[in-house]
Formats: C-alpha cells, structure tokens, sequence
C-alpha cells in the first residue's frame, strides 16, 4: 500500500508543473483525502478502527490505482511527442553535420590562400599561418555567384524549425545580412582593406564581388569554431554513442 502511494506521489510530483495536471494533482489528493474519511464518518460503533481503516485504505487504493493510470497515459503522450521532437531535430543536426563535413573555406590575399575547415584543431592552428596577424581583420569579399550557391544550400537548414536554438544562433554568422555589392574594388585596395573569400569553390577576385563589412576572417574563424564546438556539444549530451564527427575529412 505505502509502496503505491509512493510510486503514485512521484507520477504526481512529475506532472505538477503544468497547470492543468497540476489541478489533477489537487484533485487526488482531496479525492482520497475525501474517501478516507468517509468511512470513519459513516461508520457504526458496534465497527472496529481496523475495519474502517481497511475501508479507508482500500478506497484510496482504488483511486490512486485509477489515477496512475490517468497519470501514466499523460506522461507518455508528453514523453512521445518530446521523443518525436527530438527524433527531428536529431536528423535536421545530422543533415547540418553532412553539409559542413569536408566543406572547405578559401580566403586569398597578399598571395596566400587559407584553407579554413571546420575542425576545432585546424581552427586553432590558424594564428601560425604565414602573415595571418595581418589579413587576419581584413573584411571579406566573396563572388556573388559563389555566396548564392553556398547560401541556397544551407538555407533550408538554417530556416529549420527543428533547428536547436542554440545551433541556430551559432549559425546567424554564416547569414550575412549586411553586404554591398562592387565591381570597382582596385587590386591595391583589394591587398590593403580586403581578403578575398570563397566557400569551395575557386576564388574570382574581380568579378561581381559582395562586401562583407562586419565579417572578418578572424571573426569567421571564431564563430565557425562556437559552431562546431556547439554541434558536438549538442550531440554529446544526447547520445551515449560517442560520436567523432571529424568534419575535416570529405564524405
């Protein structure tokens, strides 16, 4: 009997934080408190205690049994949907995990080219690349053919209403909402204030190209790493699989 009060007491407990189930919660506990005196209310002298508390007792048995039940179909309609959800965004992560694996990022200037890939290790070697301290807060400029190729892939993704939150937040830098288009950028300027940047594809330098005015490469750098860094969080805390994504490598 007390065992069942417990188990009941934690379903309860579980539910209580919503308002409605909360009400449910309430109403058990007057229900049994209500049937357990009722006995002792109607009882007659000639009846013992014993006899009215195993009245008692087996009355709320009863509605405790009952509202396990209750209980339980709640907590898995709740449960079920939760798993749907997370069944969702666990594919639209993993569709984002095939998108940048082997993906590699190319910024040219001054006669270096930087081939940046998301992978942590890689990311953080950057500082020892030739001449990075300078080209490194140059603004970026892309072809504009280039950016819409990229773009028109991983749109889809980022518009995701499955997307995690947090992932999709790291994601907002790849979004570039303030650019201007050129086509007059003079090489001397193009060396001096620009790095030229292409996502996979080879970089044209002078045609039709895009300003990236609030984008670095070092700021790029930065938030592709938080983003790597996030999906592999993401991923860890919901699987008991290790998992090394390795996105460096080609599919």
């Amino acid at each position: 009997m007390f065992a069942k009060l417990t188990k009941t007491f934690k379903l309860l407990t579980v539910i209580f934080k919503k308002k409605t189930n909360g009400l449910i919660f309430l109403l058990c506990i007057i229900l049994s408190l209500a049937l357990f005196a009722i006995p002792f209310i109607v009882r007659e002298r000639s009846e013992s205690i014993n006899a009215t508390l195993s009245v008692s007792f087996s009355a709320v048995s009863t509605v405790l049994t009952a509202a396990t039940f209750v209980i339980a179909y709640l907590l898995y309609e709740k449960l079920s949907l939760d798993r749907r959800i997370m069944d969702k965004q666990a594919d639209v992560v993993l569709q984002l995990v095939d998108f940048l694996k082997g993906k590699t990022f190319i910024a040219k200037s001054d006669g270096y080219a930087y081939f940046i890939r998301p992978a942590i290790h890689q990311l953080d070697d950057s500082i020892t690349l030739p001449k990075y301290s300078i080209n490194s807060e140059k603004v970026l400029v892309i072809n504009s053919e280039n950016y819409d190729i990229f773009f028109g892939a991983l749109t889809p993704l980022m518009r995701s209403y499955w997307m995690p939150a947090e992932i999709k937040e790291k994601l907002n830098f790849l979004e570039f909402r303030l650019y201007r288009k050129s086509n007059s950028i003079e090489r001397s300027e193009l060396s001096e204030r620009y790095i030229n940047f292409a996502f996979g594809h080879g970089v044209k330098e002078f045609d039709s190209l895009l300003v990236l005015p609030e984008t670095t490469m070092a700021s790029f750098i930065s938030d592709l790493k938080s983003l790597v860094q996030t999906i592999e969080q993401w991923i860890q805390e919901r699987s008991s699989i290790p998992v090394e994504l390795r996105l460096w490598e080609p599919i």
